[in-house]
């Protein structure tokens, strides 16, 4: 079974890089995982997408994240199922949709 329709996540990745930079909130999870690199331990939980790529089926849309701690620090690059849009951003809905589906077909394939 297949996580993504191939079509629909590259039409959403091609919007996303036409928005690019885009606005974003870490979810916790993840946000503990990266403070625990000491690169990122001060970073908060807003970030910037600065880039998205598709991974195929396997990886999906990740985003390559700027938390504005200046030159030199490495870019994590996550997938988008680890951030929160803002709701008024054009994208949001579309971007929710896909984190949706990608989620539940995730725990489909683990059951």
């Amino acid at each position: 079974m297949a996580l993504d329709d191939p079509d629909a996540a590259i039409a959403l990745l091609e919007r996303m890089l036409a928005a690019c930079p885009i606005e974003a909130t870490c979810l916790p999870g993840f946000l503990s995982m990266l403070r625990a690199q000491a690169a990122f331990a001060t970073a908060g939980p807003r970030c910037v997408v600065s880039k998205v790529n598709y991974m195929g089926d396997a990886g999906g849309i990740v985003c390559r994240l700027d938390f504005g701690l200046g030159e030199g620090k490495p870019a994590p690059v996550v997938s988008i199922t680890h951030l929160l849009f803002d709701g008024d951003h054009p994208l949001s809905d579309d971007i929710a949709a896909y984190q949706k589906h990608r989620i539940t077909r995730l725990r489909e394939q683990s059951a």
